[in-house]
């Protein structure tokens, strides 16, 4: 197996727009429902408190002053909870939709008949025991390839040598070298078929 060539490659932070923007709003959405979960077990008692017209002054008072204690506080303690946990899931999903647009590079690579490439994930990458799988498959497929393109250069060689031996000895016999010819294009056609699959680095990579 030849050596292969190593890829270069940019990072982009947004890889899937439409799957990566539909994650992050719905890691917002969850938040806002968190927001206001907590924000009626907070807030709520104190608010029926202020609105409760058998309370006594006292009662509504404190209840005011807690919610204006606390409603700061909420506010910029949600804010940089939702900010945090947005930019923290953003950043672990594109840790995901990084590989799987190396594994859809890939299979495009794949469907052109190129065998000449590793998938490489980054460090932190998550699914590098799938990227390992997938490298096997390329690995053993490139393999069984090469095996079937020495075969069938060995066979037309063979076939080359058959037939000068044959007409050397048997000038005359034009059945026979017909078959030898429709023989040996089924053999340069099984070849046409095989070279399909790239095994050097022939041609540079994108």
């Amino acid at each position: 197996m030849k050596i292969r060539k190593k890829e270069k490659r940019r990072l982009y932070p947004v890889i899937n727009r439409p799957i990566q923007y539909k994650f992050l709003g719905m890691v917002l959405a969850y938040g806002m429902i968190t927001v206001i979960l907590v924000a009626a077990f907070l807030f709520v008692p104190d608010v029926l408190t202020m609105n409760d017209e058998e309370a006594s002054f006292e009662m509504r008072q404190g209840a005011s002053q807690r919610i204006l204690l606390l409603y700061p506080r909420f506010c910029i303690t949600i804010l940089g909870l939702i900010f945090v946990t947005g930019l923290h899931s953003w950043r672990a999903f594109h840790r995901v939709i990084g590989p799987l647009f190396r594994f859809k590079w890939a299979f495009e690579k794949i469907s052109e008949g190129k065998l000449n490439f590793l998938v490489r994930l980054r460090k932190k990458d998550f699914l590098d025991p799938e990227a390992q799988k997938l490298n096997q498959m390329i690995d053993v497929l490139a393999e069984k390839w090469e095996n079937v393109q020495t075969a069938s250069l060995d066979s037309i060689k063979s076939l080359e040598e058959l037939e000068q031996s044959i007409v050397k000895k048997n000038e005359d016999e034009t059945e026979i070298r017909q078959y030898l010819q429709t023989h040996r294009k089924h053999l340069e056609s099984l070849i046409g078929q095989v070279r399909y699959f790239q095994l050097s680095d022939e041609e540079k990579e994108e």
